[in-house]
Parts: structure tokens; C-alpha cells; sequence
């Protein structure tokens, strides 16, 4: 199966991954790992299963930040100011997409945002940036720092059994969001 990736065959960077349908969920995480258009990795998986427990037909995976590297920590300290604008800018785009009728958002990166001042950042930029559409938010998980859980293997592998039902909750993103600052590129 071919998956809808943008850009494809770029092993550098992603900003969305999915399978598109009729009711689509977006999760977004913290920044893209091995999944491309022709092979999931566990991440995209797992929010697969997490949009078919919760009667998504479709789903779609963008990032905080679209360098892909299996360890946000271990990417450049400081972002490419383009690169980040270009990814909040794709992000707003998918939602906006009427062909892809987007109305709930699953929310998932957990503590790594503290790796790099960028993470934080984007969070207050895509809030921003996605104020106006009237989304719905959710997190199937909050970890202990009030971080929504991510998608990852270690995580739903660890806390969730093969058959049982990943339900998502209700998250005040908007609150959430508000304790982050826009970052100032020099």
C-alpha cells in the first residue's frame, strides 16, 4: 500500500504521512523517524490503531519539527527558521484541506519537547496558527510532566495490551499551548 507522504522520497525531511478518508484524524508528534509512503514505522502504526479504535476511517501524521531522526534529542540545536515556518505552514494547510475534513487533532510529543527550545516553540506557533479552525483536541495518554503521551511503541507497547481499545480524551490544548513562548529567530 501507498501512503499519502509529503513530501516523498526525501529522507530528511516529512511533513505529513497517512491514509487519507472520509473522517480523518491528525496526530501530530515530535518529529518524523523511518515511516515514508511505502512503509509505517511503529509511531505510524500505532496512530493507525488509535484512529481505527476511535471510528477514524483515515489519519494523518504530521510533527512539531519535520527533520526526520529517530531521536529528537540528537537533531541540531538550533532549527532552520524556514524549514520550521514551512512545517506550521503544511500543518494549517492539511487542516484547512476540505477534501480531508479534519476536526479532531491528536496531540503527542511527552517530554522530549524539552530537548530543543524549537519543540516548544512550535507547539505555541501551531496553537497559533490552528486557533481558527474550531478543532477538537485529544491525548490518549498525559504523562506525569501534563505532556500528552506520543504514539510510540515504548509507550502504547509498555501501557496498552495488542486487543485493547486506545481510547483518546478531551485535551485543553489552548491552555496547554499558552505556557509556551514563540521563538524569535535571529
Amino acid at each position: 500500500m501507498k501512503y499519502y507522504c509529503l513530501p516523498e522520497n526525501d529522507n530528511e525531511k516529512r511533513f505529513a504521512l497517512g491514509k487519507k478518508g472520509k473522517r480523518n484524524l491528525l496526530c501530530i508528534g515530535l518529529n518524523p523517524n523511518t515511516a515514508n509512503e511505502l512503509n509505517l514505522d511503529g509511531t505510524t502504526r500505532n496512530v493507525e490503531r488509535i484512529a481505527n479504535d476511535n471510528g477514524y476511517d483515515g489519519w494523518l501524521m504530521a510533527n512539531l519539527y519535520p527533520t526526520r531522526n529517530p531521536k529528537g534529542y540528537k537533531l541540531d540545536n538550533q532549527a532552520d527558521e524556514n524549514l520550521f515556518w514551512k512545517n506550521i505552514q503544511a500543518i494549517d494547510t492539511l487542516v484547512s484541506s476540505k477534501e480531508l475534513n479534519i476536526q479532531d487533532v491528536l496531540l503527542g510529543w511527552g517530554d522530549d519537547i524539552k530537548a530543543k527550545p524549537y519543540f516548544a516553540a512550535s507547539i505555541y506557533a501551531i496553537y497559533d496558527k490552528l486557533d481558527k479552525h474550531g478543532l477538537n483536541y485529544f491525548a490518549f495518554r498525559i504523562n506525569k510532566s501534563g505532556n500528552p503521551s506520543p504514539p510510540s511503541p515504548m509507550t502504547i507497547n509498555t501501557k496498552y495490551k495488542a486487543d485493547e481499545k486506545i481510547e483518546l480524551a478531551i485535551f485543553d490544548f489552548k491552555s496547554y499551548a499558552k505556557q509556551f513562548k514563540p521563538l524569535n529567530f535571529q
